[in-house]
């Protein structure tokens, strides 16, 4: 996974959750709940982990056929 680039929008496959991914920052929108978060994020191998800048909590995810793995939530790249 070295040439991987997960930079980019990722939309969750219901639809409810968009995450935004630039410059090991992240910015995650929850449509049904109103909720948003941002923080940084950085990328070993195929985990990611993201850390929320208001609380500092910390969520690991992975990258596997394409998606990423989040909070027993899978987001497909947008193109």
């Amino acid at each position: 996974m070295d040439d991987f680039d997960e930079t980019g929008i990722w939309i969750s496959e219901d639809g409810d959750v968009r995450l935004e991914l630039r410059s090991g920052r992240f910015h995650e929108r929850q449509n049904s709940l109103q909720l948003e978060y941002r923080g940084n994020f950085r990328v070993r191998a195929c985990s990611i982990v993201f850390v929320d800048d208001l609380d500092g909590l910390a969520t690991t995810g992975h990258f596997e056929c394409d998606g990423l793995h989040l909070r027993g939530t899978v987001f497909r790249r947008l193109h």
